[in-house]
């Protein structure tokens, strides 16, 4: 897996800043204007290699695809109230973006990535050994990706039940082993859809010099 993590990170261009924070959970993102990458790490205990190439697939996919494979970056309604925009929006742009950076990450340590991945979905089938589970939006994204990848990328069927298995179903729709914008904005727009009927398009922003997401529409309930 070294040899990989080595061999992405040679293709960047621009440098790699680690920040340390007092979540429980790894991040990634890219700063276009700045042109940094962030990799945000638990203050304790050792980053695993696997989240390693992870972050670096979607730094790689960001510098040589699109920011937005790594950057969020979104002009919304100023009617949409932002706990909508917190509860609901981001956390699609959060999750989607993952599909694609872990369909490279497969593809560069297939060994690694589906053992990796054996453990999520066993975690997944126990908690829906019950007949399911209460789960939030963020939560139901994060199962039905790791589902979708253990169906698409790995070959193993697990069962899911409710909002989480229409997400599944958007997933599998988009290839992640082709790492397009247009199939970001496709799956972006499945998602957000099945969340709360948004609508979302790329568009181009001047000040930025680059495209963004625009969500505009739908329910605010």
């Amino acid at each position: 897996m070294q040899e990989a993590i080595n061999k992405i990170q040679r293709e960047l261009e621009y440098p790699i800043t680690e920040v340390k924070w007092d979540q429980s959970y790894y991040d990634v993102t890219f700063d276009p204007l700045e042109k940094i990458h962030y990799f945000y790490v638990p203050r304790e205990g050792t980053v695993p290699e696997i989240v390693k190439l992870r972050n670096f697939c979607h730094s790689y996919l960001a510098e040589k695809v699109n920011p937005l494979f790594s950057a969020i970056v979104v002009e919304y309604d100023e009617a949409l109230p932002e706990r909508v925009f917190e509860s609901i929006i981001w956390p699609i742009f959060c999750v989607s973006r993952a599909w694609f950076a872990d369909g490279l990450m497969y593809e560069l340590c297939p060994d690694d990535a589906k053992e990796w991945m054996r453990a999520k979905v066993e975690a997944v089938r126990a908690a829906f050994s019950d007949g399911g589970v209460q789960a939030n939006l963020r939560d139901a994204l994060e199962i039905a990706l790791i589902v979708a990848e253990a169906k698409d990328l790995c070959g193993e069927r697990v069962e899911v039940t409710g909002k989480s298995r229409d997400f599944v179903d958007a997933f599998i729709e988009v290839n992640p082993r082709n790492a397009t914008v247009e199939g970001l904005e496709a799956l972006n727009a499945k998602l957000l859809k099945l969340a709360g009927d948004f609508d979302v398009e790329l568009v181009f922003n001047k000040k930025m010099n680059m495209h963004v997401w625009r969500c505009k529409g739908a329910s605010m309930g």
